[in-house]
């Protein structure tokens, strides 16, 4: 079941939040979410750390989100939420896919709510021998060849001589449900001290190995991104 979250049957959305009523976008998805500035188009996004820190509001309660599944074209897979556990540690991860939902700000927050979801729905999704509903399903692809922004969070992107030209630190999700921009550090030292740059998404290069994993390159230089050239390259590594 490799639907996308963020398909035309779903319903969630990065809007703005002064838009004075809900309204549909070519996703079919409704919203009033929080806008940031891109620093090259003005798009209307959210980071996805803020996903990261917001909860999925369900009918009966609510869950913590662990983590987003990508696409390697830039799409959102999955939203992955724990349920069950103590106090969402140790839970059994569920990927919601194809769900209707929508993005809320909380003050500086955001939730996001899925009201037509139910406990019993949730229930049967870890139900090893039951049916399950459709569009959420355990997350088994950890171990596989998925590829997830917790992953992707931290990683280096690399040049043809195999140099660390930046570290990814967060990603920018626009309001079509694709990735537009890529949040990145100098090195992970940077990262922590704020020294920031934006890449487009297409200027990385994505890449899946048996044995290696995710790779990640791009043709541009640290001076492309402002970045000073690193004393010590391995800083980022």
């Amino acid at each position: 079941m490799k639907k996308s979250l963020l398909a035309s049957s779903l319903m969630i959305a990065l809007g703005a939040i002064s838009a004075p009523a809900l309204a549909a976008n070519t996703l079919g998805i409704q919203d009033e979410v929080m806008t940031q500035s891109h620093s090259e188009t003005q798009a209307q996004h959210v980071k996805a750390s803020k996903l990261l820190d917001a909860e999925l509001a369900y009918s009966d309660g609510t869950l913590p989100i662990t983590d987003l599944r990508l696409k390697q074209n830039g799409e959102v897979d999955a939203l992955i939420v724990s349920y069950g556990g103590f106090f969402g540690l140790f839970g059994e991860e569920i990927a919601l896919e194809n769900i209707a939902a929508r993005i809320e700000p909380q003050g500086d927050d955001i939730i996001v709510r899925a009201e037509m979801l139910t406990e019993a729905d949730f229930e049967t999704a870890t139900d090893n021998d039951g049916w399950r509903p459709v569009g959420l399903d355990l997350d088994n692809d950890k171990d596989g060849d998925a590829l997830y922004y917790s992953t992707l969070e931290g990683a280096a992107v690399k040049n043809a001589a195999d140099e660390t030209v930046a570290v990814v630190t967060d990603l920018y999700l626009s309001t079509d449900g694709t990735i537009t921009g890529v949040e990145v550090a100098s090195n992970r030292f940077s990262a922590l001290t704020g020294e920031k740059a934006e890449m487009a998404f297409s200027d990385i290069n994505m890449t899946y190995g048996q044995d290696e994993g995710w790779s990640f390159t791009t043709t541009k230089t640290k001076a492309d991104l402002g970045f000073e050239a690193d004393l010590d390259e391995s800083a980022g590594q």
